[in-house]
């Protein structure tokens, strides 16, 4: 622990307070010699070595070394947490952990989200759907590189979702969006010739066939899951 052997730290030692006994632990001590892998030691020890600047830091650690569905997992529940710590302060309304954010039984939620990548010039979305028990089921995602409006890049988002779960066979679904210009229009029978309009006309037409899906809004904070 004394050691400088942490790359990308200032220093190269650790910063945070640690046992008493680590100090006196050398590396051979966190191996287990018989299958050659962390030990319980290990795994105490490993994830307080990585120091995180912020929590987008810590995010797209846990997407690069996790597996799908462990990333899944955790996105879902940051959302979970997050979404029910503003649900109190601004409305003085909290739920227990075993309430948080889930669909009704036998449904799945869907949230869909867009952005933009300046950088790269892109307009990107994702989607995330997530059983009754709050738990992580699949994820999408999408970038084009056409510019276009916010309406348009979460209409495009939430035709991909639903595309996506009718390639997969899923079947009961609420997708949420925090567009309520686009929910609204999925609903409304006018039709237009813009941009805009053909693409939530696509909604409708994917939408038409499956009595089993719906599409609803929600407000932007409780749309933060989707990736």
């Amino acid at each position: 622990m004394r050691e400088p052997w942490l790359r990308g730290v200032e220093g190269g030692r650790m910063k945070a307070p640690q046992e008493e006994h680590v100090y006196s632990l050398v590396v051979k001590d966190l191996m287990d010699p018989l299958r050659k892998q962390w030990d319980r030691i290990g795994h105490l020890i490993i994830p307080r070595l990585t120091i995180f600047a912020s929590v987008r830091e810590m995010i797209l650690d846990i997407c690069l070394k996790e597996d799908f569905k462990d990333a899944g997992k955790v996105a879902v529940m940051m959302w979970v947490l997050w979404n029910n710590r503003n649900n109190w302060i601004w409305n003085e309304e909290k739920k227990d952990a075993n309430q948080l954010g889930p669909p009704h039984p036998g449904w799945l939620k869907c949230n869909v989200d867009a952005g933009f990548n300046a950088i790269l010039g892109t307009t990107n979305g994702g989607w995330c759907a997530r059983d009754s028990g709050g738990r992580f089921m699949v994820a999408g995602t999408l970038w084009n590189r056409r510019n276009f409006s916010i309406v348009e890049a979460k209409a495009i988002a939430l035709k991909e979702a639903i595309q996506g779960a009718i390639n997969l066979h899923l079947q009961h679904i609420i997708f949420e969006s925090d567009s309520q210009m686009v929910v609204q229009a999925t609903n409304d029978p006018s039709l237009g010739n813009s941009e805009f309009s053909l693409i939530i006309n696509s909604i409708r037409n994917l939408l038409s066939s499956r009595n089993d899906f719906e599409v609803k809004f929600v407000k932007r904070q409780a749309n933060c899951v989707a990736p």
